[in-house]
């Protein structure tokens, strides 16, 4: 917790958090079992914004197959691209994504220098591509850079706000760089996903349900609240 503007957060505030949410969340990130490349994992991703997984697994089968890099994106033709994103719809706005997500991936030098970016600035560059929001972005930097880093997002930003973990000013990039150490490689997939799930479904920015959230006996906000 934050008191008089010095941190007592610990390795085990962290822990208890995340022993209370396991019974609560379940994992679901499918991207662990798909054998794609980087790149491609990064489209099915992309891919995936409001259509079924199932339409998407169809779609990767034929494109993971015609395409592997970047660079057999930008060398193919804009049409069979659009007549192969018809399988998920939204067909040419699905097939400039894609194109525009080969041109600045293949203008930094490829996958290997995408990946040794800085969370941050990986970020900026997905949310500077028209179709790609904040919630695919970090989808995106959790699938491919795994346990490297914990991706704070503002459903995460808001709960550890709320848990009293970060300064109530401190924005995604200080709240990383304050509870990234603490958290086990192992457990930041996880705790960045359930955390995600808890912000949208529970901790939300207004009526949050507090009574019924895993973390209400850690949270501050809870018990400061009248009910």
């Amino acid at each position: 917790m934050w008191r008089g503007g010095k941190t007592v957060i610990s390795s085990q505030t962290i822990n208890d958090v995340i022993e209370s949410l396991k019974g609560w969340y379940k994992a679901s990130e499918w991207w662990r079992y798909v054998d794609y490349s980087p790149f491609q994992l990064m489209i099915a991703i992309s891919m995936s914004q409001r259509t079924f997984y199932k339409q998407v697994a169809k779609f990767m089968e034929i494109f993971r197959f015609k395409y592997k890099t970047p660079e057999d994106i930008i060398k193919a033709s804009p049409f069979e691209l659009q007549e192969l994103c018809k399988l998920i719809g939204m067909a040419r706005r699905r097939a400039l994504l894609i194109q525009q997500l080969a041109k600045i991936i293949s203008d930094i030098g490829g996958m290997d220098s995408f990946l040794k970016l800085p969370p941050e600035k990986a970020r900026k560059m997905l949310i500077n591509v028209k179709g790609i929001g904040e919630k695919t972005a970090d989808m995106i930097l959790v699938a491919l850079f795994n346990e490297k880093y914990f991706i704070v997002d503002s459903n995460i930003l808001r709960v550890l706000k709320r848990l009293g973990l970060v300064p109530i000013d401190s924005n995604i990039y200080k709240a990383r760089e304050i509870v990234e150490p603490l958290i086990p490689l192992k457990h930041r997939v996880f705790l960045h996903t359930a955390l995600v799930s808890l912000g949208q479904r529970i901790c939300k920015p207004s009526k949050p349900s507090c009574r019924i959230c895993p973390l209400h006996e850690l949270c501050p906000y809870y018990k400061n609240t009248s009910w």
